[in-house]
Parts: structure tokens; C-alpha cells; sequence
């Protein structure tokens, strides 16, 4: 299953969470699974692609504060890898797509096999799921001679063509001592036979506020929410209480 399109931008973003922050702080909380997630969607963007082989090149997001750049930091930050390999002696090529906790308080979800697992729209991250701290590998694709006249070509990881693949990271992290779950929305564009440089895209990232809550893969801040909260803020203190009343009303049991 692929990742559903959402909409995007930076100032629509902005406004998503700084009303839903509002909301939460003046009590509007539904109770939704959705309620306490947080996401970044930078725009446009970020594209990781090294520049040219053999090289490597990184991208790192960072889910305190949402920066994305290819600088450290150190705290709820993940790194994205993309490698471009030559092996002259042998006269092969590989390419590769890795994901890589900066921490080993920080881990990510793997296969049976040990690679990243590609998580499709809806599936839970969350404490039932395997996790693995180091560098983690998406995709391998490679090429090259394996006797005078053969050529050969292989590609493993549930991230690896043919064809651009796009899922989700399951990501787990500490931050403020506690642990959250969250998810990066990527594209993997490593085919094999590899002829071109690899190249990985970030759209986006979230994570659920809450402490040892899992999220599902894709979800996004409650929309019936943020509008309510969006409404409220424009009427100001007399709407705020109006809809608390009705909300109070609307909790309490019928008379008899």
C-alpha cells in the first residue's frame, strides 16, 4: 500500500499545528487516536542524491524540532544515507539506501531479515514491532562481472525497484526521557540493474506526543479538530465558552 498524498506546504503546515496546539492548550482534545501527533512537512522536499561515484552523501531530520539539513545533531534525529560505490578491480557497482539511528536510545523498525521495513498507510508502529539501532539498510542494488563474459545484476531490501518505491520508516526515539513512535513518509529510487546515482526523498515526518503511544503509519493531526480550533479562535472568548457548554451539556446523563 502506498502512502496517501496530503496536502502540502510550509504555511499550511505552520497553521495546522500552531492551531492544534491551541486547541489542545484551551482543552478541545476528541480523544482521536490523531490527536496528539505531530508533523513536519518541510517544502519542498529535501532530495538526497550523492554527487556522483563513488561518494556518499546524508540528510538528517530531527523530530524535536522538525530541522531537516545534512548537519548533526544529536537527540530525536534520524540520518538518511545515500551511496554510490565502485569497485574497480572487480568492475562492479553498487548503490545504496540506508537509514541510521544517531543514537542508540534512537531505533528503527526492521524485517525478519534485518532491513528497514517498508510500512504501507494504516499499519501500527509501535511496541509489538522488532527495532534495531545502527545503520539500518533500505535498499542494495548491484552490478558487475562475474566471470569474463557474464554480467550480473541483484538487488535486496524492501526498498529496491524496479521503479521508485515510496513507504514509511518506522521510527522509535527518546526525547525528554521518554520514549515516542513515529514515522518518515520516503521515496527510494534504487533500481538494479543500477545504471543511474540513488536518490532519496523525504516528504515528510511525524511522531505521537504522547509517551509509549503507537501511531500508525501516515496519520496526520485531526483536520475536524484543527478546524473546530480554527473557528473557535475567531470567535473568540464567547465562542471558546460556548462550545464547552455544549460539550458539558452533551456529556451529561439524560433526565428521567
Amino acid at each position: 500500500m502506498k502512502p496517501q498524498e496530503q496536502p502540502q506546504g510550509a504555511d499550511w503546515i505552520s497553521k495546522w499545528n500552531r492551531y492544534a496546539t491551541m486547541a489542545g492548550a484551551m482543552g478541545l482534545a476528541t480523544g482521536s487516536v490523531q490527536a496528539g501527533i505531530r508533523l513536519y512537512d518541510p517544502s519542498p522536499d529535501p532530495v538526497l542524491q550523492p554527487p556522483g561515484r563513488p561518494a556518499t552523501a546524508y540528510l538528517y531530520f530531527d523530530f524535536a524540532d522538525g530541522t531537516v539539513s545534512s548537519s548533526f545533531f544529536s537527540g530525536a534525529d534520524f540520518r538518511l544515507l545515500a551511496g554510490a560505490y565502485r569497485r574497480t578491480f572487480s568492475l562492479s557497482s553498487s548503490n545504496l539506501a540506508q537509514v541510521i539511528s544517531n543514537s542508540n536510545n534512537n531505533e528503527v523498525a526492521l524485517t525478519t531479515s534485518g532491513y528497514a521495513q517498508m510500512f504501507g498507510a494504516g499499519e501500527i508502529i509501535g511496541p509489538s514491532r522488532a527495532f534495531g539501532t545502527g545503520d539500518v539498510t533500505m535498499a542494495v542494488a548491484w552490478s558487475g562481472l562475474v566471470s569474463s563474459s557474464t554480467w550480473s545484476s541483484s538487488g535486496t531490501g524492501p526498498w529496491v525497484g524496479p521503479g521508485p518505491q515510496r513507504g514509511y520508516l518506522g521510527l522509535r526515539f527518546q526525547m525528554n526521557g521518554n520514549t515516542h513512535y513515529g514515522w518518515a513518509d520516503v521515496t527510494v529510487e534504487n533500481e538494479y540493474p543500477q545504471e543511474g546515482l540513488p536518490k532519496l526523498t523525504l516528504h515528510r515526518f511525524a511522531y505521537e506526543t504522547e509517551p509509549d503511544t503507537p501511531i500508525q503509519a501516515g496519520a496526520v493531526p485531526e483536520p475536524a479538530e484543527t478546524a473546530t480550533a480554527m473557528g473557535l479562535l475567531a470567535l473568540g472568548a464567547a465562542g471558546l465558552a460556548r462550545y464547552r457548554r455544549r460539550r458539558t451539556a452533551a456529556t451529561q446523563p439524560a433526565a428521567d
